[in-house]
């Protein structure tokens, strides 16, 4: 679909799935306009609805009010006595807005760099007789997937597609023959909600650091798997919780270390005795 507005355009596209619900909409966008700001309405259902957006390692419920707020890769609009959650995954924004009217992705906002007042009694004003250049104009691309379903279901898995729609794997230039043996992975979860954020060498030597969290705010248990030395652990964490491991490589020996790769040592209890 194509629409225009005032000097500017918009070529949008719909993806329908052949198979699940999630539709991503993709907008390219040739701006012209100045002073205005261009968001991206999507009606909701009215009702009791809270707002989600994700923060740095975790959620966090933003305003209903229309107030413009900030979140990372996602945003969710829930409705708990329905039982539904629409979910958004962007590629790049982070301001939106929410109320009764639905929710609104901030798109572009063409203000001009700097203005001034000629007096302390002045309003701020862009002078007119000359030329001020202006932000967000020209072409632009943005990419949305929404999805619905129920809330406990998309809250869980909300975090995780994000992080696959946003973290795109390098391509490299590389032609491997394609002889000799498949290499067996270097890390497997058994859970489908908790994820691996980092997997690094050490700092100080050669052992492997990898790193966990949970994104949903909910306790949960996982086997971590390192076939390449044919390991497992099993690991529990609580709501939002980092943890950090190292591991010898030779001897599959770990420890939980700190997120700056100290090691965590965990009191322990003895009794005491009574001398009364």
């Amino acid at each position: 679909m194509v629409f225009a507005y005032g000097q500017s355009s918009i070529c949008q596209h719909y993806k329908l799935p052949r198979f699940g619900t999630e539709i991503e909409v993709e907008m390219r966008v040739f701006w012209n306009e100045k002073t205005k700001m261009l968001k991206l309405s999507i009606p909701t259902l009215d009702g009791n609805n809270k707002y989600l957006g994700q923060v740095a390692y975790g959620v966090e419920e933003l305003p209903c009010n229309g107030d413009e707020a900030v979140a990372q890769k996602w945003v969710a609009v829930v409705s708990e006595k329905r039982n539904f959650a629409l979910t958004c995954i962007n590629d790049g924004i982070y301001g939106s807005d929410f109320s009764a009217d639905g929710l609104r992705l901030t798109l572009l906002r063409s203000a001009a760099y700097s203005s001034a007042a000629a007096s302390p009694d002045d309003d701020p004003f862009v002078p007119q007789d000359r030329f001020s250049s202006r932000m967000d104009q020209g072409e632009r691309v943005f990419r949305f997937w929404f999805n619905g379903a129920g809330v406990a279901e998309r809250l869980s898995r909300i975090d995780r597609e994000a992080l696959v729609k946003n973290e795109k794997p390098f391509a490299l230039s590389f032609y491997p023959s394609g002889d000799g043996t498949k290499p067996k992975p270097l890390a497997v979860l058994s859970d489908n909600v908790v994820q691996i954020t980092a997997i690094k060498q050490a700092e100080n030597n050669n052992d492997l650091i990898i790193r966990l969290f949970e994104p949903t705010g909910r306790e949960r248990t996982t086997i971590l798997s390192l076939p390449f030395i044919r390991k497992k652990i099993n690991i529990s964490l609580g709501g939002f919780e980092i943890k950090t491991f190292r591991i010898n490589p030779g001897t599959g020996k770990y420890n939980e270390v700190d997120l700056l790769e100290r090691n965590i040592f965990k009191p322990r209890l003895r009794k005491m005795k009574n001398d009364r």
